[in-house]
Parts: C-alpha cells; sequence; structure tokens
C-alpha cells in the first residue's frame, strides 16, 4: 500500500469509422507513464505504480455480409504491468485476438431475432486481469460465447 503521492500522465487516442458502407473499425491506443513521487518507503521512490501498463492497445473491425450475417474479429495489446510498489513483482504484456460471428434474419418468423458466436483469446494466450504483490488474477483462457436476443 502506498502511503505517498503517485503521478500519472499520458493520452489514449481513438478512431470510429465506417470504411465502406458494410466495413466497421474501432480502434484505440493509450500510453500511460506512472511515477510514484514521494512515499514514506524510500523503495518506492522513481518506480511505477501498480497495476498500470504503460501500452494499451485495441483493434476491433465488423463487415457485414449479405442475409443478416456479420463477421468480426480484432486484437488487445496490454503491456506488462507490476503487481507492487517496489515494482519486484510483474506480468508480462500480451496479445490476444477475439472474433465473432452474428446472424440477423432480415425477414420471416426469425425477424428481431439476433443470433452470436464470439470467440474469446482465440490463440489461449496467458492472460492478467490484475496482479497483486502475493497473487496474480488470471485472465479468461480461450472462451466461446453463444447469445440469442430477441426485439418486439
Amino acid at each position: 500500500m502506498l502511503d505517498g503521492i503517485v503521478r500519472v500522465d499520458g493520452f489514449e487516442v481513438s478512431a470510429t469509422g465506417r470504411l465502406t458502407e458494410n466495413w466497421n473499425l474501432l480502434a484505440g491506443y493509450t500510453r500511460l507513464e506512472s511515477e510514484i513521487v514521494r512515499s514514506n518507503n524510500r523503495a518506492e521512490v522513481g518506480r511505477e505504480f501498480a497495476n498500470v501498463a504503460p501500452n494499451t492497445f485495441s483493434l476491433w473491425t465488423t463487415y457485414n455480409l449479405p442475409f443478416g450475417v456479420q463477421i468480426g474479429g480484432g486484437a488487445s495489446f496490454v503491456d506488462r504491468r507490476y503487481g507492487n510498489t517496489t515494482n519486484t513483482v510483474r506480468v508480462p504484456s500480451y496479445l490476444r485476438y477475439d472474433a465473432a460471428i452474428a446472424w440477423e434474419p432480415e425477414e420471416g418468423p426469425l425477424r428481431g431475432m439476433r443470433f452470436q458466436l464470439n470467440a474469446l483469446n482465440l490463440g489461449d494466450a496467458r492472460t492478467y486481469e490484475t496482479v497483486y504483490s502475493a497473487h496474480t488474477v488470471p485472465g479468461v483462457g480461450r472462451t466461446f460465447v453463444g447469445t440469442v436476443s430477441a426485439r418486439f
């Protein structure tokens, strides 16, 4: 636990757009520089703050196909992070790939329904939700999630 002052400087930039009538794109990048400026523990001064990834990047794209079908895919990168304020516990960076396919019938008895299958962490990368000084919370492994929704 930090008993002092931390400073985090950085920026975030994102872009969202339609590249064609059927092709959508969402991209984002965040840069954070954290530093423990003052602390009662001298070993913490000048170190990075816990759980702050210096770089994160995400990219997601979807494409609308005929007959109400949509496909999508993307990647997320999270830089290495420290689990404590003395920077002695660290998890490595990772890159995760996701994909999705959805079908929204345009007519017939299923109109207004949406069927979707998401594939998370396709490469089964070792990911980390958060890291602490004594333990790490792992992220999901390769996971498939199906959903059905209705509008009426």
